[in-house]
C-alpha cells in the first residue's frame, strides 16, 4: 500500500532525499539550459533560431544518446567490481565532469567552440538519466518500485521542468537586469545546481 511505501521511505529518507533531489537538480540544470540556449545564441552570437535549432538538435540526438548509453555501461562496470552504489556514483561523476565544458560553453566567444563545449557537456549531462531510475529499482523492495519510480518522476519534473527555465528567467530579469546577460544567468543557475547536486549525491552514497 501507499502507507507501506511511505513507511519505507521514512526509514531510508536520507537516501531517497539525496537521490531524488540530487538528480532533480541535474534535471533543473538541463531543462533550464535547453529552454534558454536558443535565446543565448540569438542575443550573444546573432544566430537565427532555426540555425541554432538544427545544431542543438543534432547535439542532443548524438551526445545525449551516447551519454545515456555510456552512463549505463559505466554503472555496470562499477557494479561488477563490487560497487553496489554504482548508479549513484555515475551520477556524481557525471555531475562533476560536466563542470569544465558546461562552464566553458557560456564563456567562449566563438560560437563554434561554444557548441563543441556544449556537445561535451550534453554528453555528461545525459549520463545520469539512465542510471537514476536504475538506482530507484535497487533502493526499493520489488513491491514498492512502481510507487518509488512515480515519486521520483514527479520530483524531477516538478523541480527540473517546472523550476529550471523559470530560475534562468528570474536571474536574467532581477539579478542581472539585462536581457543580454542570459549567458551569465545560464552559467550561474547550472553551476550552482551542479554544485548542490554533487553534495547531495555524494552524501547519498553512504
Amino acid at each position: 500500500t501507499f502507507t507501506d511505501f511511505w513507511r519505507y521511505v521514512r526509514l531510508n529518507r536520507a537516501t531517497f532525499v539525496c537521490h531524488n533531489l540530487g538528480f532533480a537538480l541535474l534535471s533543473f540544470s538541463s531543462y533550464g539550459a535547453a529552454a534558454w540556449l536558443p535565446a543565448y545564441f540569438i542575443r550573444h552570437f546573432g544566430w537565427e533560431a532555426s540555425r541554432f535549432g538544427m545544431w542543438f538538435g543534432a547535439i542532443v540526438m548524438v551526445s545525449g544518446t551516447l551519454g545515456i548509453v555510456a552512463g549505463g555501461w559505466l554503472a555496470d562496470r562499477m557494479k561488477a567490481r563490487g560497487h553496489q552504489d554504482a548508479a549513484m556514483r555515475v551520477g556524481l561523476l557525471a555531475c562533476l565532469v560536466w563542470v569544465p565544458p558546461g562552464v566553458a560553453g557560456f564563456l567562449l566567444e566563438s560560437p563554434g567552440w561554444a557548441l563543441a563545449a556544449l556537445a561535451l557537456a550534453q554528453f555528461f549531462a545525459s549520463a545520469p538519466f539512465g542510471v537514476a531510475p536504475a538506482a530507484i529499482q535497487q533502493m526499493s523492495p520489488p513491491d514498492l518500485r512502481g510507487q518509488a519510480s512515480a515519486v521520483y518522476l514527479f520530483v524531477i519534473n516538478l523541480v527540473g521542468l517546472g523550476l529550471g527555465p523559470t530560475a534562468v528567467a528570474l536571474a536574467t530579469d532581477y539579478l542581472f537586469g539585462d536581457d543580454n546577460a542570459v549567458g551569465y544567468s545560464l552559467l550561474l543557475v547550472t553551476t550552482v545546481a551542479h554544485a548542490i547536486s554533487a553534495l547531495l549525491l555524494w552524501r547519498g552514497l553512504s
